[in-house]
């Protein structure tokens, strides 16, 4: 499979020693939590749809 221009870009700075890119993104440790998510309750859904088409006499 080919690589991209920005990939053979990343590896050729690498390469020639210089500023490694990944780095600024996190490198590839990068975890994300999902533990602190949750789902939105009824509630808030209607809510958010409420905000959503509200009318303008409604307000």
């Amino acid at each position: 499979m080919a690589q991209t221009k920005a990939k053979k870009l990343q590896k050729r700075l690498l390469r020639e020693g210089r500023y490694d890119v990944t780095n600024r993104r996190g490198g590839q440790a990068v975890e994300i939590s999902t533990l602190t998510r949750r789902t939105k309750s009824k509630t808030e859904t209607l809510e958010a749809k409420r905000r959503k088409y509200k009318k303008l006499g409604d307000i």
